[in-house]
């Protein structure tokens, strides 16, 4: 089986040939993986069966700094205009919430949100389904997790 027909086969309720694995890792853990294995790529060396695309980056340049205020050094601000704030332990992070201070619906409406559905955003989409389902790969799509949303 291809690891797309053994996804297919588990989403179906049929029996595949073997479970179907896919698994993130922590930055912590993946510096670990990278040094014991001398690998890049967890999916690649362990040859999981799905395989994540999303959509292309923002050309946007929003200023989110009205919302947040006074950020702490080393603060990325993502394209919903949440500040990540490094944590003190691996990879947590604390969070400048953009809206905590919105008080009515005008506020909400008047927020730059990012451009979602923006056509260049998903103009490279087919072609990297499609390569992955040429080498045989099943594929799965969402929000990136480093970039969260105002949704989280």
């Amino acid at each position: 089986m291809t690891p797309r027909q053994r996804v297919m086969a588990a989403l179906t309720r049929q029996v595949p040939d073997r479970v179907p694995r896919v698994m993130g890792f922590t930055p912590p853990a993946l510096e670990e993986f990278r040094h014991r294995t001398g690998a890049c790529n967890p999916a690649d060396y362990f040859d999981f069966e799905v395989r994540f695309v999303g959509i292309g980056p923002t050309t946007l340049n929003t200023d989110f700094r009205p919302y947040l205020g006074d950020m702490p050094p080393g603060t990325r601000v993502n394209e919903w205009g949440i500040g990540h704030v490094p944590g003190s332990t691996y990879h947590f992070e604390d969070y400048i919430h953009p809206l905590r201070n919105a008080s009515s619906p005008d506020d909400i409406a008047d927020y730059p949100f990012p451009d979602l559905l923006a056509d260049y955003r998903y103009a490279e989409l087919p072609a990297k389904v499609a390569l992955w389902h040429e080498r045989g790969y099943a594929v799965a799509a969402g929000v990136p997790h480093y970039s969260g949303t105002l949704f989280e």
